[in-house]
């Protein structure tokens, strides 16, 4: 009988224990949060069709017509936009869930003159 009491004792604590590890991924688990953003050209301009990405994840999203973008990201994700013909921009997500303007530079300065090109198909 003795032996089924001090089981019992022991029980407590250790429930106690599982719980709080069990617990503690759910606590410091960061929530994702919804960001939002536009991607412009350098004169300001919607850049339709604007590649979003999460880094290191298969999470993205495109521009619409306006440039806007929203998708599920966490604080410290980064945000890789991209699109055809110009420079790829990585943008970190902080507390504020609205990106704001990013601005994308035209790539034209890095893909070369037209005689270079041409020389590659001849």
């Amino acid at each position: 009988m003795k032996k089924n009491s001090t089981l019992k004792k022991l029980m407590v604590p250790l429930w106690a224990i599982l719980i709080t590890f069990l617990a503690a991924p759910v606590v410091h688990a960061q929530s994702t949060q919804k960001v939002s953003g536009r991607v412009l050209s350098a004169n300001n301009q919607p850049i339709t069709g604007a590649t979003i990405k999460v880094k290191g994840t298969v999470a993205g999203t495109i521009t619409d017509v306006q440039g806007n973008f929203a998708l599920m990201a966490k604080k410290g994700d980064v945000l890789v936009i991209s699109s055809i013909s110009y420079q790829s921009k990585e943008v970190i997500v902080t507390d504020n869930p609205i990106v704001g303007n990013i601005l994308l530079q035209d790539n034209s300065g890095l893909t070369g003159s037209s005689g270079s090109f041409s020389r590659l198909w001849n």
